[in-house]
């Protein structure tokens, strides 16, 4: 009965087609004649017999013309549309891109009809057809699924006159799934159509998937046709990739370190040859078996990682108390449940032209007009001397020629620059979304993962730099070995000249070990208790917490995240579709 039911339809619709003829119709109908191109391009007729009875200036359609496939974009683009009604007269319409559909808006705005109206939407439609490793393939949407109104009748025949059709199916009802409705009509080796007899409501559909024989005359793009075709479709992903690319490339230019070519890292001759660094050449790490005289500890810990932090700042405070400018005091506390130590800085001179500008800096900023300040008494007040102290060891540097430029300011340059693009990254992903191009959320987060850390290696340094920083590194390589007590295990003055060296550098752990191993006395500048090795790595533990804590305390910031349609197809797996409404 139902095929009876259709064949009596399609026989309306061919008589409603037809210029010649013109019936009543209640129900909107649907009828679409696709023909497969040469070029895989698709020629698409559309007829849309429409009926109301309330005043309508015509109807729109939108085409769906922008896919997501397997996370990336791909454009079907729309071109060459007409519309017309039965007897070939023109409609003026409008089109414009909306999201990723390509809408038209049909009919005069000046005018309105009642009853039944004809429109015939023709368009062409580039690249739909797919290559497959055993097939080529039309997956479409006849229908789409966002119609306002339900389509009473719909069909479908579609043309391949240059590749045979091997195998097709047909989907149909709610989008993702198929109700088995969708009826073959007729097909052979060119030609296939299919109907549907039930109303498609929204978010309903109608889809066919055709198998064509590889063996066939079709022209596809070539490889590069289709890589440049895949580029543009995909531009905003290279656009989200754009802040990487640039910060890498400052690097390239600007943040790589300069090295001599002599492998002598205590060369510092200026003539010498020079090249850029690159990340593939491996790092140079000389043993070194004595202060280094070029830098003061807190510079020598700067030189190695690029960055001033509180440690570098400490080591800086015990070299005053090697050169006896202060003392450093511990003192227990007995309390009701155990005890606590408080550390008091004593002076023994007033800071003079004998030192090193930011050891003058931090000599008067810690005593001032007093001769003993506590570390407690420090605590909330010394932060922005010791904020000073770090920017006085970078440009220390800088001024010694050892960086290409100031590395605080490279790094803040690096920073506003990742701010700047970051801002426009999120703008750039919001489309990108919109596209469906899910891609694009590993891909912003790759790029400014990349960019935040080119900016953080910007800073660069010359080649005298780079010479010192090696011997820094193998300073750093020898105390933490315990290399150097084999060859100057009885001279005590290293060990009193190396100690700030060890806290900068972050090996201070080891020295202390090697010291109780060895028996050697501690630095004479340590008092209270530090008489023996564990005493000493008591101290030292206990000092360089409560110093870089006490010393480093902010008060005001402590209180403040596509596949083939064979493989588990459904109505609305495809391209085209859309939908449409009136107006």
């Amino acid at each position: 009965m139902k095929q009876v039911l259709g064949l009596a339809i399609s026989f309306v619709l061919f008589l409603l087609t037809s210029p010649a003829v013109r019936a009543v119709q209640s129900a909107p109908l649907f009828s679409s004649q696709i023909t497969i191109n040469q070029d895989t391009s698709l020629s698409i007729r559309e007829t849309l017999i429409f009926s109301t009875d309330e005043d309508r200036h015509g109807i729109y359609r939108y085409v769906p013309q922008r896919y997501s496939v397997n996370g990336l974009s791909y454009t079907a683009k729309i071109y060459e549309v007409t519309v017309e009604n039965e007897a070939g007269e023109s409609y003026e319409f409008d089109q414009q891109i909306s999201g990723n559909n390509l809408t038209l808006k049909i009919g005069d705005p000046d005018m309105t009809f009642t009853g039944q109206q004809t429109y015939i939407i023709s368009y062409r439609v580039r690249g739909a057809v797919k290559r497959f490793a055993d097939h080529d393939e039309l997956f479409w949407d006849i229908t789409g699924e966002g119609w306002q109104f339900p389509l009473e009748y719909s069909r479908v025949t579609i043309d391949s006159p240059f590749a045979n059709i091997q195998k097709q199916e047909c989907f149909s009802g709610a989008v993702g799934s198929n109700d088995g409705d969708c009826q073959l009509i007729s097909s052979n080796a060119k030609t296939v159509s299919y109907e549907y007899l039930e109303p498609i409501e929204y978010g309903e559909n109608m889809s066919v998937v055709l198998a064509l024989q590889p063996d066939n005359q079709l022209q596809f793009p070539t490889r590069f046709e289709k890589f440049m075709r895949d580029v543009w479709d995909n531009i905003v992903l290279g656009i989200l990739a754009l802040p990487a690319i640039g910060m890498t490339a400052w690097w390239w230019s600007k943040g790589r370190d300069r090295l001599f070519i002599s492998r002598n890292v205590f060369n510092q001759e200026l003539s010498q040859p020079q090249i850029m660094s690159v990340p593939w050449l491996p790092v140079r790490v000389p043993f070194v078996y004595e202060p280094i005289k070029e830098l003061s500890p807190g510079e020598a810990g700067v030189i190695l990682d690029e960055t001033a932090d509180a440690q570098d700042v400490i080591a800086e405070i015990l070299e005053l108390a090697r050169l006896k400018y202060l003392k450093i005091v511990r003192q227990e506390k007995k309390q009701f449940l155990g005890s606590s130590n408080e550390y008091f800085f004593e002076e023994l001179r007033a800071a003079d032209a004998k030192l090193s500008p930011v050891q003058f800096y931090l000599q008067t900023q810690l005593f001032k007009s007093r001769k003993k300040v506590s570390l407690s008494e420090l605590k909330g007040s010394f932060y922005t001397h010791l904020s000073k102290a770090q920017e006085m060891l970078t440009d220390s540097l800088t001024t010694k020629g050892l960086f290409t430029a100031n590395p605080t300011t490279m790094r803040l340059r690096g920073l506003a620059m990742v701010g700047v693009s970051g801002f426009g990254l999120f703008f750039f992903l919001i489309e990108a979304l919109n596209q469906g191009l899910f891609l694009a959320i590993p891909v912003a987060i790759g790029s400014l993962v990349i960019s935040l850390l080119a900016a953080n290696f910007l800073p660069a340094k010359t080649a005298q730099g780079s010479n010192i920083a090696m011997q820094a590194r193998g300073l750093k390589e020898t105390i933490s070995r315990g290399k150097w007590r084999e060859e100057i295990k009885e001279k005590h003055l290293f060990i009193e000249q190396i100690f700030p060296f060890a806290v900068s550098l972050g090996v201070v752990d080891m020295l202390v070990r090697d010291l109780d191993k060895l028996g050697i006395t501690p630095p004479s500048y340590l008092s209270s208790g530090a008489s023996e090795g564990v005493a000493l790595h008591s101290f030292m533990s206990g000092f360089s917490s409560a110093a870089s804590s006490s010393l480093s305390y902010n008060p005001s910031s402590s209180s403040a995240s596509g596949g083939s349609g064979f493989s588990g197809g459904s109505s609305g797996g495809g391209g085209g579709g859309g939908g449409g409404g009136s107006w």
